[in-house]
């Protein structure tokens, strides 16, 4: 064996095969018969097919026609191109069935030669575009170098074979310029449709589909990013938006909550006043999206009752704005959670007195004295009448939607203010 690699290193080649051990000088052609007994003794099963005079030997997995006419497809392929004319193609899922101790193809095939410079003799290729990517649009240069340099490494034996389809898939996949990968798909972004149809797959509710497709077009709008199966984003200013396969539809609406939830509640058709009522009332990353979600139609028709008001709580200031929100908060939310609040600390006198007034008109003072400074019960207790008044015109409103009752509830208000000796708002 050592004269023959002698005789190799000095540019001539040797075939081994069933027929026997050949050199064909430093021609790199091999003898006619050696590649088909090679494929035969691998533990891929081919069948051979002729494309226009080109032979073509393919596992099951891919078509012949794509090979010949060098066309990727959803599946994915080896596809190497011997200097002598056939085609070999491998699909992606035959490589990915390699055990641990299973020789590598190209191995086998080295294995066969001498010397075993593969690039000698055959160009290798790898040949895969996820599905939804137009067949016209060749994929980035770093998508192609990417599957390069790790065909390098499974032709140099230092990856394994079985782990080769999943890495080329991944290498092409984190290097798309633009769009949304999911679930080894690519979608441009642009169908919404499309893409709810998508997160439908995944589980969960319509609504829920709905919600995180929003966020998803939102994200892609100023950015791409990678986001994980534990719902965590790892943003990038450029790429693709990608959905790392395994990702649930929690992990997704997770991951783009804290910065793109309005552009959720938008694309489920929130808006207006509806819209403005729910952020405010969202109080951190719900512990259950289904939850929040099939919450909405409370919060929509709570934030329906809000919009009746001239203002939203939360909008006033000082004394007015405290007992102003203290008398929505117990027309819509109920007496006891406006108490609760009419009873916690207070900033100073007046905000005490604020409170204090309402628990007055609102007749729920009994055992509360204790929470409130004598001053500040007098000052409220002053306040009270007017509080009341606003307690009344409100409780009107609501039953009443018109502007003869509304106009009357922006006269209580006033009286109070003037009450209180501030400006009406």
């Amino acid at each position: 064996m050592l004269a023959w690699e002698e005789h190799a290193r000095r540019g001539l080649h040797f075939f081994s095969w069933s027929e026997g051990f050949v050199c064909t000088g430093r021609d790199t052609t091999p003898p006619e018969g050696w590649l088909e007994d090679v494929l035969d003794r691998s533990r891929f099963s081919f069948t051979t097919t002729e494309v226009d005079g080109v032979t073509v030997h393919h596992t099951e997995g891919v078509e012949a026609s794509l090979v010949a006419s060098d066309q990727p497809d959803a599946v994915g392929y080896i596809r190497m191109a011997f200097h002598h004319g056939p085609l070999v193609a491998i699909d992606l899922e035959a490589v990915g069935t390699a055990g641990e101790k299973d020789k590598a193809f190209v191995h086998h095939l080295a294995m066969s030669m001498l010397p075993p410079i593969l690039p000698r003799l055959v160009d290798v290729e790898a040949r895969w575009s996820p599905e939804g990517w137009p067949e016209d649009t060749p994929l980035p240069d770093a998508c192609m170098e990417g599957m390069d340099r790790l065909l390098d490494a499974w032709q140099g034996l230092t990856l394994n074979e079985g782990m080769l389809g999943g890495r080329l898939k991944a290498e092409v996949l984190t290097n798309l310029e633009h769009g949304l990968v999911m679930n080894d798909g690519w979608l441009d972004g642009s169908d919404m449709d499309r893409i709810i149809e998508t997160l439908t797959s995944l589980g969960g509710t319509e609504d829920e589909a709905v919600f995180a497709a929003a966020m998803l077009v939102a994200r892609m709008d100023v950015g791409g990013g990678i986001i994980d199966t534990r719902g965590e984003l790892l943003e990038r200013d450029e790429g693709a938006l990608l959905v790392t396969k395994g990702a649930s539809l929690n992990a997704i609406m997770g991951a783009l909550w804290t910065e793109h939830h309005e552009d959720g509640l938008v694309g489920l058709g929130v808006e207006g006043d509806d819209l403005e009522a729910i952020l405010a009332s969202v109080d951190g990353r719900p512990k259950s999206f289904g939850a929040f979600l099939r919450g909405l139609d409370d919060a929509r028709a709570a934030a329906r009752r809000e919009a009746r008001f001239p203002h939203r709580r939360g909008r006033l200031n000082g004394p007015l704005g405290i007992t102003h929100d203290l008398v929505l908060t117990g027309l819509l939310d109920g007496g006891g959670r406006a108490q609760k609040a009419a009873c916690d600390r207070h900033d100073d006198v007046e905000a005490a007195a604020a409170a204090w007034a309402w628990l007055l008109a609102a007749d729920r003072n009994t055992g509360q004295e204790w929470h409130f400074e004598p001053v500040a019960r007098d000052r409220g207790g002053a306040w009270s009448t007017a509080a009341r008044s606003l307690i009344e015109a409100g409780s009107a409103l609501l039953d009443n939607d018109d502007d003869e009752h509304r106009d009357a509830f922006t006269t209580a208000l006033a009286e109070l203010a003037a009450t209180m000796g501030v400006n009406a708002p």
